[in-house]
């Protein structure tokens, strides 16, 4: 579908087009007449029928996931360590240099101001402006489609600006030749001449990307390979594009993640919109629409897999025992909630120490939380825990008459609190933790930190120190890989080693286990 002035009066017609059929069939006309697809090659004409025949684009779906019908793709885009998402599209032509069927020449350039790129979250309902940059993706480097045959043959390509190299091969006896001709047929360069077989390899410098033509004089099986050797980065700032008649390939760069976009149903718009501000109008607007994908614009990998493990079966009424929360992924700061099931409260920390007073069965529910990034997700699990013991057995308490309590007792220093708003940085030398001084405890004793412990742990839950720090610092450098590992810190006082910090702070995964976030 395409909106063009047909009759030059100033104001926009609308035509659709489809392939095959009749114009009372698969393709429709308001007003105008019909507008030829000019890609389509059973709908080729030599001649457009229309004064004002605009050009239009197509898009494909992010990721190459496939088709999947109305649904979104199941792949995932951007992340940490992804954070843009390739948009790949494509520019079409009618109005360009049209000499026979299968040509494919060149239009005219569209200013770059004229394309307008968008994204929705919610399935096309409302539209924003995408953070991004235009790739010309056919200047990148890049495989071109390889091309084959037996005897003598003459085959159009497409071939990018700059470099490309010619990989020829030939199994005949008699004189084999490759010419390269430029769009108006001219001899432009001799790739292959050889009496018998050939195999050689020709690097050419071509001058503006554009359609070609490769003459081949051959009495054998033969085959050519190209590969554009452009080095650069496809992703440079353009003036312009130029459409051709077939399609010319370009991509936009979207970075989602600092639009902050996560969907589960997601679109992208490219629109070619007006190019004249005054009448009449000359160029025609349109605009093409992304089959639905997923993405995932976040700074951080969200909690999943959560689970939780006890130092100890069946414990024993009033036996101290450790549960320790595990993640099957997640990264940055997370915070785990406990919810032991006996009525005392909730408690926070990936590594936590508890008593149950009366034998019983006991329902635990464990809450991992991760950071914002830019938003959080929680996820949660419950468990039962069997406790040894029988019920509880109160009993009046009894004093001997004149018996007398003198003196204090002696007073028992308590541990630090738990560290609190622990936070990891990591760079190529190693990482950083930082995190704030305990704030709660006994008041007497508060603040009487005298060292930090760093622990570390690996996928089998258990953690070893790693470090120890004075008091008055609240920070650890890890150098080397801290890839893959949770941290946390601990306060040592007088009174002995606190509880483990109220958060925990998992490293991305490591690149040679698979981790890609």
């Amino acid at each position: 579908m395409a909106w063009g002035d047909v009759d030059n009066d100033g104001d926009l017609d609308l035509a659709v087009s489809q392939a095959g059929g009749s114009v009372t069939s698969l393709n429709g006309y308001y007003e105008n007449t019909t507008v030829v697809a000019a890609h389509l090659v059973d709908e080729y004409r030599s001649a457009i029928p229309l004064l004002v025949n605009p050009a239009y684009l197509s898009v494909g779906r992010p990721g190459g996931q496939g088709s999947g019908g109305l649904y979104a793709a199941p792949g995932i885009l951007s992340g940490p360590s992804q954070p843009t998402v390739t948009v790949p599209f494509r520019l079409y032509d009618p109005d360009s240099i049209r000499n026979v069927a299968g040509s494919n020449g060149i239009g005219t350039a569209i200013p770059t101001e004229r394309l307008l790129f968008q994204y929705s979250l919610d399935d096309g309902g409302r539209w924003l402006r995408a953070t991004g940059v235009l790739s010309n993706s056919s200047s990148a480097a890049q495989a071109l489609t390889p091309l084959d045959g037996t005897g003598d043959a003459d085959r159009t390509v497409f071939l990018p600006a700059g470099p490309v190299q010619f990989d020829i091969k030939h199994d005949g006896q008699n004189l084999f030749t490759v010419w390269l001709l430029d769009s108006q047929g001219k001899l432009a360069q001799l790739l292959a001449e050889k009496v018998g077989a050939f195999d050689g390899v020709k690097e050419v410098s071509i001058p503006a990307e554009g359609s070609y033509k490769l003459q081949i004089r051959a009495d054998g099986k033969w085959s050519i390979e190209m590969e554009s050797l452009s080095t650069g980065s496809g992703s440079s700032i353009l003036d312009a594009v130029t459409p051709t008649r077939l399609g010319q390939d370009y991509a936009f760069v979207w970075d989602a993640q600092a639009d902050k976009a996560i969907s589960e149903n997601a679109r992208f718009r490219i629109s070619l919109v007006e190019g004249d501000n005054l009448g009449p109008v000359k160029q025609g607007s349109m605009a093409a629409v992304s089959p639905p994908f997923r993405v995932r614009g976040t700074t951080c990998i969200w909690p999943r897999g959560v689970s939780f493990r006890v130092s100890k079966t069946n414990p024993s009424a009033q036996e101290s025992v450790a549960f320790t929360g595990l993640l099957l992924e997640g990264t940055g700061v997370m915070t785990f909630t406990w919810d032991f099931g006996d009525g005392s409260g909730l408690v926070s920390g990936q590594r936590i120490n508890h008593a149950y007073q009366y034998g019983g069965s006991y329902t635990v529910q464990v809450t991992a939380t991760g950071v914002a990034c830019p938003i959080g997700r929680s996820v949660s699990i419950t468990g039962t825990v069997q406790v040894g013991g029988g019920e509880p057995l109160f009993l009046p308490l009894v004093f001997a008459q004149g018996s007398s309590r003198s003196g204090d007792a002696p007073r028992l220093l308590p541990a630090p609190g738990p560290v609190e708003g622990l936070i990891g940085e990591t760079d190529g030398a190693g990482l950083n933790l930082h995190w704030r001084p305990p704030s709660d405890g006994d008041p007497l004793n508060s603040g009487s930190v005298e060292s930090y412990r760093i622990y570390a742990s690996r996928a089998d839950g258990e953690f070893q120190p790693v470090g120890v720090v004075a008091g008055d610092r609240t920070s650890f450098f890890l150098a080397g890989q801290s890839c893959g590992a949770v941290y946390l810190v601990t306060a040592v006082g007088p009174g002995g080693e606190g509880p483990d910090s109220l958060q925990s702070y998992f490293a991305p995964a490591c690149a040679e286990r698979g981790g890609s976030q």
